[in-house]
Formats: C-alpha cells, structure tokens, sequence
C-alpha cells in the first residue's frame, strides 16, 4: 500500500464524511465537531488529526490545531498537505523561523509544491530577506517555469533588491502567458522607472489602471512616473487618487510630500509628510522629506532634526562610515581629537567647511576625511591636524561626526550662520600664477553643468545655448571653468577656456580669485566662490535644493552671492536675459 493509501485507510465513516464536506464549505466550528466524533471511533488518525488541525486554525484556534497537526506529522512523517498546513499555521502564530524551515523541508521533497514556494517567498519579504527570497524563487522557478504568479514573485524579489534589470524579463514572460494581469503591468512600469525608461514606465502604469481602476499603487506610482517626466501638477492629481482608493497608502502621503516641495507648496508638503508620519512614525522617506521641506521652509530647527534621517535609507546608508570612538553630538572638545567626515558632493563639504574653526575653537584636534580632489584645497588650513581621503582607512580618534550633522548641533538658523563673509583662501603662488594667464577685462567664469551622476543634475544644468546672450556683451572676457565637455562650436573665440588646467579645487580657486565674477548653476564652484568671498551669481531651478530657501535673491549662507531663479519649471532663458541685463548694468557703473 502507498503512502497517501495508507494515510487516508478507514476513512468512510459518516462523521468523517460529515466533517469533510462542512470543512470544504468554510463552515470550520462544523467540520471540528464532525472531526472530533470522527476522531473517536479511530482515535490518533493521521488523516483525521491533519484535517481537525487545519480546521481548528481556520476557526482561530491556532494552538491546539498546531497541536493536531505535529501529532499528524509525528503518526505519518512526510505528508504533504500536514506539513504544508503546519507551516501555514506556524506563519499565522508568528513562529516564522520555524514555519520557514518546514517550507524549506517541503520544498527539498516536492520542489514542485507552489503554495509553498509562495508563502515561502512572501514569508522572506515580510522579513526583508531579498535574496533568499531570490533563492527561494529561483529553485521553484525550474519546475514553474510558465506560473505568472511566480514569475510574479521572482520579479518582486529582483526590484526589492533593486535589479529592475532581472525582474523586466521575467515580467515579460509573466505577461506573455497572462496579458491582462494588471499586477506584472504594475511591477514592469515600477521596473522601467528604475532604469530611467520613464515614458514607457507611464504606458505601464496606465495599463495597469485600464485593468484594474482600483490599483492604488498603480496610481501612485504612475504619479512618482510623472514627477520624474517634470509633470508634477498631473503627478499630484494621480497620487490624490490613489489616496482616495487607500486613504492608508503611506507611500502616496510620502510622495505627495515630495511634490508639494517641487511646486512650491511648502505648507502643504510638511503636512503631507506629517499624515505619513501620523500613519508610520519611522518611515524613513517621510522624515527625510519633512526635513527637506523645512528646510527650505525657513524652520531649520524641525529641518536639521528631520535632516538626521538622510543616513537611514538603504540607498544612502552604505555612504555614511562609522570610525572607532563615539559620535560627538555637542560635548566638550577640549583635547579630544574629532574625526569630521565628509559627506555628499563636493559642494557640500566646501559649504560646511566654515564649521570647522568653530570646533577648533573648543580645543578639539580636527581630523577632516574628504573627496581626494579636495584635499589640496583643505590642506592648509590652519585648524586642522589632517586631511585624509575618504577612501582610506580612518585613525583612531576619540569622537567622530557627520559634517552634515554640524548645522544641527551648532543650532544653526538663517541669522546665525559663521562664516558667511568667507573662511577660504587660495594659495598666493597659484593665484599669481593665473593672473599671468586670464585676459585683462571684466573677467566673468562660467559654469553651466553640474555633476551628471547628480540625482536633479538634468533640472539644476544648463545647454550650452541657453547662455548665447552672454557671449554678446561688450567688455567682458568670459572664462569657461566647466569640467567634462568641450566647449561649443563658435565659443573658442569669445571664451577662455581654463578647464584643462583646473586640476583640483586649490587650483580651481586660485583661478576664481583673479575673477570679477562668477557665474554658475548650483554646484561646486558655486560654493567655493562664496566660501572665499567673490562675487558669485547662481542659477536655481524652479524647484531649488534645501540650502537656497524659496523667493530671496540673496543667501545666509554667502553674504558674496546673488541668487537668479526661474519664475517657470524649466525656463533657463529668462534667467539669463535676466543675469544679461544685470551684467550690463553692472558694467556702466563706474569701476576702480
């Protein structure tokens, strides 16, 4: 006799029969009084304790039917459907180290047991375990190989761990065995936008909606497609809907704080954030965008507070290194030495470099970890013990910190930021050296490009054609400062090009120094020339970083710097007809 013979012998009673057909019906209470007299007239019954247990848990009576069903395994080791209900059950309890190993079992023996390499998969997600769930997915994969579903699971497991690569084939073929299934329509627009293929990401997404009106995620993310596309207005009606299908979809409350900050509406933003956070009080996301929108809000007390936040996501995290010693939050300083590490781009680390004599001044010894190109720059510092690349191994120190962390400390707000007149100076010999190369006019340099790999670079940069008016300016020699690309056809007479010999940020500011005026996007060099006082104007796009506030043309953080803003997303010209103008008027006025 086999074993599934054997397991179900001596099963034509009446009460069995009654308990089965009660059990198949939904009606669990039933099927558990039918079982029990069942169980009476052949008591310890494998069948019989199996089915009582999956009806007992079906009632909510999860113990005892976890109970009826490790006595089932123990009578008829290997069965299945027991084990396969046991594990369930473990899942419901809580008992979820122990229910993964039993599908782990289950699977060794029957690979081809789907309901268990999917609860088995979403068992690991709870969990945050994507490559297990990748593992999982992959060994059932062979034996499913035209499931939807699974191909479903694999596919989500793939975007957890960001491979939006993998997961779009196997979302294809989901697709080409089931059409219609909004979910894989859903999932594959989620992948595209990850991998920057943003107009057919909205075709999927809007797939998605035609089949089925009700995905609220599909909503949201077709929103957070658009936001990407430069369509906030059109995002913000889609991430409303989705609100309306799920009034608890904390992403579209996150996603709604993001937008509000890109239109402007900055009240609006911190409440959204706020309803996100009343909902999750530790969603990461939020926190981080309640701090952005502060901070351009002018409520830099909640922003830097909020701002704590940015090293948490996992996109983020692995950037922020933890030294040897403690994290200094405040305390005393005196003969204590202070590993500051950099952090984000160059510009920020030039910005914040102002904090450092201020810890100098409580008797810390300063150790600084930066980008290597900003080594030569920071080196001579006067309150400074050492300037280490960030890519090295740290020494030993006492205390370390998180540079952008040191406005929160200092209890930093818009009137009381150090440094504004400037805190750096270039090197005599360097800045002699480039006045023997730069024309003898009104000396402008420009920078029109950012970073690429920049997150907002392609909204914070500029085409080289959007500054033609510029070069019609009589009595100007305009000096190009911009790294990477060469400069543009018909440029190479009206323009200097000191590109090629800017080697790093010490000779980068030397050749600032000679300059009358700079003239630049929100990078780098902006920072820089504010940090050593020169004349500097910066072009912000209509949705500027936190550090600009909104609507002044002025800045706390450089008293040297005017801000030219767009008035419309996108429209880089009227800035510069506007920074043309200025430049005209600034040349009539009589000069020393």
């Amino acid at each position: 006799m086999d074993r599934g013979k054997k397991f179900s012998a001596g099963l034509t009673g009446a009460d069995f029969a009654a308990g089965l057909a009660h059990h198949r019906a939904g009606r669990a209470l039933e099927a558990i009084s039918c079982y029990a007299m069942s169980l009476a007239a052949s008591p310890d019954h494998p069948r019989i304790l199996g089915l009582l247990g999956q009806a007992e848990i079906a009632a909510g009576e999860i113990a005892a039917g976890l109970r009826d069903l490790e006595r089932a395994m123990e009578l008829a080791p290997g069965h299945d459907e027991t084990c396969f209900a046991y594990a369930n059950g473990c899942a419901q309890a809580g008992r979820h180290d122990h229910a993964i190993k039993q599908y782990r079992a289950l699977l060794a023996r029957m690979p081809a047991h789907l309901g268990a390499a999917l609860n088995l998969i979403a068992l690991l997600r709870s969990r945050n375990e994507p490559a297990a769930m990748r593992d999982t997915a992959l060994h059932a994969l062979a034996h499913h190989i035209e499931q939807p579903r699974l191909l479903l699971a694999l596919a989500v497991a793939a975007l957890q761990e960001r491979d939006a690569g993998s997961a779009l084939p196997l979302l294809d073929r989901a697709l080409h065995h089931e059409p219609e299934l909004a979910e894989a329509h859903f999932l594959r627009g989620t992948a595209l936008n990850m991998v920057g293929r943003a107009a057919e990401a909205l075709d999927a997404q809007c797939c998605a909606i035609a089949l089925d009106p009700g995905h609220a995620a599909a909503h949201l993310n077709l929103g957070n497609v658009l936001t990407d596309l430069d369509r906030p207005q059109e995002a913000l009606e889609y991430c409303r809907q989705a609100l309306a299908i799920d009034p608890d979809l904390i992403e579209a409350h996150v996603s709604l704080g993001y937008i509000f900050t890109r239109l402007g509406r900055l009240d609006d933003a911190i409440a959204a954030c706020r309803q996100a956070l009343a909902r999750s009080p530790r969603h990461v996301q939020a926190h981080w965008n309640l701090g952005i929108a502060s901070l351009l809000a002018g409520d830099w007390s909640e922003g830097w507070r909020q701002y704590e936040w940015r090293k948490r996501p996992e996109l983020y995290a692995a950037h922020f290194r933890i030294p040897r010693g403690e994290e200094w939050n405040g305390g005393d300083l005196a003969g204590r030495c202070l590993t500051v590490c950099a952090e984000q781009g160059l510009g920020d680390a030039i910005q914040l470099a102002r904090y450092l004599p201020l810890l100098a001044a409580r008797g810390a010894h300063l150790i600084l970890s930066c980008a290597r190109p900003l080594i030569p720059l920071f080196a001579d510092l006067p309150h400074l013990c050492a300037v280490l690349d960030r890519a090295d191994a740290l020494p030993d120190a006492d205390l370390w910190v998180d540079q952008m962390s040191l406005p929160g400390i200092f209890g930093t707000v818009p009137t009381n930021i150090p440094g504004a007149a400037g805190y750096i100076s270039a090197d005599p010999k360097r800045v002699a050296h480039w006045r023997g190369l730069l024309p003898q006019d009104f000396k402008v340099g420009l920078v029109w490009c950012g970073n690429p790999l920049h997150s907002n670079d392609r909204r914070r940069s500029l085409a080289p054609g959007d500054l033609e008016e510029l070069l019609n300016i009589s009595g100007v020699s305009l000096i190009s400062l911009q790294l990477g690309p060469p400069l543009p056809m018909g440029w190479e007479g009206p323009v200097f090009n000191a590109a090629a010999q800017l080697l790093d940020f010490a000779e980068t500011a030397a050749c600032i120094a000679n300059l009358d005026l700079l003239i630049t996007v929100d990078t780098s060099a902006a920072h820089l020339a504010g940090a050593m006082g020169k004349c500097v104007w910066t072009m912000l796009p209509f949705a500027p970083d936190w550090r600009w506030l909104t609507k002044r043309t002025d800045t706390p953080w450089y008293d040297s710097m005017r801000l030219f803003r767009q008035s419309v997303d996108g429209d880089w010209k009227s800035v510069v007809h506007e920074i043309a103008g200025r430049l005209r008027s600034l040349l009539a006025q009589p000069r020393d």
